[in-house]
């Protein structure tokens, strides 16, 4: 195994100065958060209950999670907290580094004295863009990068409310066939979406098969909202003070030097959830908009107060909501959320929850040893391929036509990256449409390059496929591996249990890139 500093492969400045150890206005001192939540506790009752059910979805074994369980609802313990969206077969391999991070970074922290401290997984439930979700990348055995997707209506309803379907199960059999053979087939059997069951369950599920034996614990605050009910009522009652003090943090940064991450427009924080969608809130007066409808402010805040599950937080609002549902001392999260994170502490701070300390996930690519050997007769050195994109990019110029014309798709793809981000930087409401935008020009950018290097294998010598195979392992899409590729290709090959122990014991407070070899 070799490692990189994370800080060469991330572009933002804020999560790089932070990795750097400048604080920008976070919490430094794990030692402060805890001693504030021992003098304020969060609401306990009721946890378990919530929990339980999930956990059994998982299949994990309930040794394995029983005692951090009853620790945490019935104890004192502490929590490391990590999340992520639903993704499709537990989505992207970052999810699994970020709850392989919470577990690791949990049982330091015990063994340091400062439990006990169990790792929790937040369920993006409430979340509703299913275009995030609905898809799972994976490399055949010919090195082709495949999208399995995963279509289900919704409406704009919460994901955590989806029930997986037919046509879902159809797709998995037909990637479960290609894998047959695999070493590690039967744990395909694991992951199978199962029509009928809710679409967290099947998630939980691939996640609870790539992190086996691990005291993992999965929340889903559609099942345990209430004691979140109360700031969310503050957070819209008082609209107005909630969009100060995260322009108050906006300032801290751009006196800093650096722009804010997030936009503070007109609208409020909440989401409401009661007609099938999610549907942001805006306060008037003492009126409330949700969409093209009003309600007076006064029986929005009693619908609060009665179903508090069916209202969330927006970007801004979930980490102080997960605060105050759990006793997380410690969030372990990717580079964009640590950058968001910095503008927040004033919120935390107003709402009375505190602050987490931010840890970074861990990072890494794994590189299958035939990948290995390919970049070693080119005469690649992966560190620096992933460190600089163009050095790779250069190397496939090197050996044909085809090899060309995946380095140029691998360039354009980031310009594509680059050119939405631009949209969005100064108008938040051009996410949706740069997102729409962005899908479109890349399944057009795929269809086109793969026509292409089909009309020129045609004659070429076998250097060709293997050099598909390295770009697709190493920079999938042009982004890391962890970004794109699904941990079920890997996982039926070698096995999960593989996978983590080439990982290792790592502490992600160390902030590098790991380069596995398989």
């Amino acid at each position: 195994m070799t490692s990189l500093p994370l800080a060469d492969l991330i572009g933002d400045p804020i999560t790089r100065r932070y990795l750097s150890g400048e604080s920008l206005g976070l919490p430094t001192g794990i030692e402060d958060v805890i001693a504030r939540y021992r003098a304020r506790d969060v609401e306990r009752a009721g946890l378990g209950e919530a929990i339980e059910p999930v956990m059994r979805a998982s299949g994990i074994p309930e040794r394995c999670w029983r005692s951090s369980l009853d620790q945490l609802a019935r104890g004192r313990a502490l929590a490391v907290v990590t999340g992520q969206q639903l993704g499709s077969l537990g989505g992207p391999l970052y999810a699994l580094l970020k709850a392989y991070s919470a577990v690791e970074l949990a049982a330091r922290l015990t063994q340091a004295g400062m439990g006990p401290v169990v790792p929790v997984f937040w369920l993006a439930s409430q979340d509703h863009d299913l275009a995030e979700v609905d898809h799972a990348d994976v490399v055949d055995d010919d090195g082709n990068l495949r999208r399995l997707r995963f279509r289900a209506p919704s409406g704009g309803a919460p994901i955590g409310t989806l029930s997986v379907n037919e046509s879902m199960r159809e797709e998995f059999d037909g990637w479960h066939a290609r894998v047959a053979r695999k070493p590690h087939a039967a744990l395909a059997d694991v992951l199978a979406p199962r029509t009928g069951e809710s679409w967290t369950d099947w998630f939980v599920r691939c996640l609870g098969c790539y992190l086996p034996g691990t005291p993992l614990l999965f929340f889903d605050p559609l099942r345990h909202a209430g004691p979140a009910g109360t700031l969310i009522d503050r957070a819209l009652a008082e609209s107005d003070q909630a969009r100060a003090r995260l322009r108050s943090g906006a300032a801290r940064l751009d006196a800093r030097g650096f722009k804010p991450p997030l936009e503070v427009d007109d609208g409020s924080l909440v989401f409401d959830h009661r007609a099938g969608r999610r549907v942001r809130l805006r306060v008037d007066g003492d009126r409330v908009w949700s969409g093209t409808q009003v309600a007076p402010l006064a029986r929005v805040r009693e619908a609060i107060r009665q179903q508090p599950s069916a209202f969330s937080g927006n970007v801004a609002l979930r980490p102080v909501l997960q605060g105050a549902l759990l006793p997380c001392i410690a969030y372990v999260g990717g580079p964009a959320e640590i950058a968001y994170y910095h503008e927040l502490p004033e919120l935390f701070e107003w709402l009375g929850v505190p602050c987490p300390v931010l840890v970074p996930r861990l990072s890494a690519t794994f590189v299958p040893r035939s990948i290995a050997e390919v970049a070693g007769g080119l005469g690649i050195v992966i560190d620096r391929a992933l460190r600089e994109p163009r050095e790779l990019a250069a190397a496939l110029e090197r050996f044909g036509t085809t090899g060309a014309i995946g380095a140029g798709e691998m360039q354009l793809r980031t310009m594509i990256e680059h050119f939405g981000a631009l949209c969005v930087q100064d108008h938040p409401e051009m996410e949706r449409p740069a997102r729409r935008a962005h899908r479109t020009m890349e399944r057009a950018l795929e269809r086109l390059a793969r026509q292409a290097q089909l009309a020129r294998l045609s004659g070429q010598d076998g250097a060709t496929p293997r050099l598909e195979a390295l770009l697709a392992w190493l920079l999938p899409r042009g982004k890391l591996q962890e970004r794109v590729l699904c941990a079920a290709g890997l996982v039926v090959e070698y096995g999960a249990t593989r996978l983590l122990e080439a990982l290792g014991h790592k502490d992600p407070r160390g902030a590098r890139h790991l380069v596995v070899e398989l």
